[in-house]
C-alpha cells in the first residue's frame, strides 16, 4: 500500500498509523467532506489458479464486513472511533472511521509487551473486574454471534503464536 492511493475516488491514504492482524490503518482524507479519517485496509491476495473467490477469500471478506458492522453498533463511547463507511475497491477492503488523535496503545505498553494489569500493590482483582466488564460489553454489542467472534480471536491468537 502506498501513500497517495485513493479508494473509491473518495478516501486518500496519507500516512500509515499502525498495523494489525487483518491489515493496516492509515491516516486518510475524506475528499468529499475534506476531513481527516482513519482508514483500515486489508489486501485480498488472489492467487493464480485458485479462482477469484476462494473459500478462504470469502471468509476474510465476511470477517472484515462483520467487524465493520460490530463497530457500527458501538455508539457514544469515549475513546471509540465511530465508523463512517465500509467497502471494497479492487483488491482492497476498507473501513473508514473517525480519526481520533492520540498515542497508540503500544506507546503505553511497549511494542510486543503485554500491558500490566495489576495495581501498585500487585492486586489483580481490579484488572479482572475490568476485563469481565469489557467482555460483557463486547458480547452485548456483538449480539447473538458474539461466541463466533471470540472463537475467531482465539484461533487467530493460536495461529499467531504458532500453536494452531
Amino acid at each position: 500500500m502506498e501513500s497517495g492511493r485513493v479508494l473509491d475516488r473518495r478516501y486518500k491514504l496519507e500516512s500509515p498509523l499502525g498495523r494489525g492482524a487483518q491489515g493496516s490503518v492509515w491516516l486518510g482524507l475524506d475528499l468529499v467532506l475534506n476531513r481527516p479519517v482513519a482508514v483500515k485496509v486489508a489486501t485480498l491476495h488472489r492467487h493464480p489458479g485458485q479462482g477469484e473467490h476462494s473459500e478462504e477469500l470469502n471468509r476474510r471478506v465476511e470477517r472484515f464486513r462483520k467487524e465493520a458492522q460490530a463497530m457500527a453498533r458501538v455508539q457514544n463511547r469515549p475513546h471509540v472511533a465511530v465508523i463512517h463507511d465500509h467497502g471494497e475497491d479492487g483488491d482492497i477492503l476498507y473501513s473508514v472511521m473517525e480519526y481520533i488523535e492520540g498515542r497508540p496503545l503500544s506507546a503505553h505498553t511497549g511494542q510486543g509487551r503485554r500491558a500490566r494489569l495489576t495495581g501498585e500493590s500487585g492486586d489483580s482483582r481490579g484488572a479482572a473486574a475490568l476485563c469481565q466488564r469489557l467482555g460483557q460489553d463486547c458480547a452485548r454489542l456483538l449480539g447473538p454471534d458474539h461466541h463466533r467472534v471470540f472463537e475467531a480471536c482465539r484461533e487467530a491468537s493460536r495461529w499467531k503464536e504458532g500453536t494452531g
